[in-house]
């Protein structure tokens, strides 16, 4: 992904914090809910809206896996900050590695990714299939316009939705299907895939590795 548009995305989230309705004073403790699957009280669309955001780490790291031991820069501290801040974790890896970062992938990932995506598609049709049954989509808006929380956890998909897409993009093959949030992804993860991105920079575009 192009140096440009990841800043771009790094401030239009930095600017979604400046701008998000205030927290609600419970939060700490509605997470801690949330974490531990009690659930009763939280609006089902914004309970799946939360797991989703748990899912995105996991099919970016799938995605980049080339580059979780990358050199100089490497990914994984980056990708493992994902989990708890999403995209303002994710980006500046795009920002900071430099036009050569050498590649240097972690081979169990490629093992690894068709099982561990086929798991998140399953998961991720399950959760929002029990979001659609029992949710509201007027009760997630109101929490996404009044909750600060919410408000930058929305933004903060758009955010890896976006370099998901452009990630799938880059690499080739039926990128397309990755237009369908999570779920996309996930299934493109299933398909055969070359190692495209491996011999290419993520932040530039010149070559990452020779």
């Amino acid at each position: 992904m192009k140096r440009w548009i990841a800043a771009t995305l790094w401030v239009g989230l930095l600017i979604v914090v400046a701008i998000a309705p205030a927290q609600p004073p419970e939060l700490l403790a509605w997470l801690v809910d949330l974490m531990l699957g009690r659930w009763q009280d939280s609006e089902p669309w914004v309970v799946v809206h939360f797991m989703m955001m748990g899912i995105w780490p996991m099919l970016l790291i799938m995605q980049l896996r080339e580059h979780m031991g990358a050199r100089p820069l490497p990914l994984w501290p980056f990708a493992t900050g994902m989990f708890a801040l999403g995209g303002y974790a994710l980006l500046p890896w795009f920002i900071l590695a430099p036009a050569r970062n050498e590649a240097r992938p972690w081979g169990f990932l490629e093992k690894a990714r068709r099982p561990v995506a086929a798991i998140i598609l399953l998961s991720a049709l399950g959760f929002a299939a029990w979001g659609l049954a029992s949710g509201s989509p007027a009760a997630w808006w109101a929490s996404a316009t009044s909750d600060g929380f919410v408000f930058a956890m929305g933004f903060d998909f758009l955010a890896l939705w976006l370099t998901s897409l452009l990630l799938a993009r880059e690499r080739g093959g039926p990128w397309g299907v990755c237009l369908i949030p999570v779920l996309g992804t996930a299934g493109y993860l299933m398909l055969p895939q070359g190692p495209a991105s491996a011999s290419r920079s993520i932040s530039g575009s010149s070559s990452a590795s020779k």
